[in-house]
């Protein structure tokens, strides 16, 4: 394994780390977990559909990348991640509210509550900014790194929503981490068009 490899799990893990910090995902997890007082089960559950929306922007970019020229594919996951980081700044300063879902803890059980975490948090991740910066990572950078990195960074936010909760969302100004998501996007967008040969 190269150097490269480990890179691409670190940066990706930690931009979505950052961008999924108050998004639609993660409130969708939260709101599973306040309202069936089961974070754990949530998280196992919520972490199953990450992986099935993920798994599924891999092999979407994989798919895409051997019908297309590599430099092109580069050129237009750069121009993704720019448009990804202006339409998050746009969100930021529209600010758009995510509606809580309504569930009631009496009568769920464990199993059920799994399956809704697994349906509703995969169905929030796809076509989400996140499964479009993975289809774009792993489509110019090694897709096993791009998933493990993915993986990693939506999986600490999972755990942390678990652990922390609402205290989480609501203590950490969540203007300024969109903020700092969406430059992130763009600098990596551009940092993948100047690097191009």
């Amino acid at each position: 394994m190269s150097i490269e490899f480990f890179t691409t799990i670190l940066t990706t893990s930690m931009i979505l780390f950052v961008a999924e910090i108050g998004d639609k995902t993660n409130l969708v997890a939260l709101s599973l977990m306040i309202n069936t007082n089961k974070p754990w089960t949530v998280t196992a559950g919520a972490f199953f559909g990450l992986i099935l929306s993920t798994i599924v922007g891999v092999l979407i970019a994989v798919f895409i990348s051997t019908l297309i020229d590599p430099d092109l594919f580069s050129i237009l996951s750069g121009i993704l991640f720019i448009l990804l980081g202006l339409f998050s700044l746009r969100e930021l300063y529209l600010k758009k509210e995510v509606e809580e879902l309504e569930i009631n803890s009496n009568e769920l059980s464990r199993s059920k509550i799994i399956v809704k975490s697994i349906a509703l948090v995969g169905l929030a991740e796809f076509g989400d900014k996140s499964q479009l910066f993975v289809i774009g990572q792993a489509g110019i950078h090694d897709p096993i790194a791009v998933f493990l990195g993915a993986m990693i960074g939506m999986g600490l936010i999972l755990v942390l929503t678990a652990l922390i909760g609402e205290r989480l969302i609501k203590s950490i100004p969540k203007e300024k981490i969109h903020l700092i998501a969406a430059l992130m996007f763009i600098i990596a967008g551009v940092w993948i068009l100047v690097s191009l040969n």
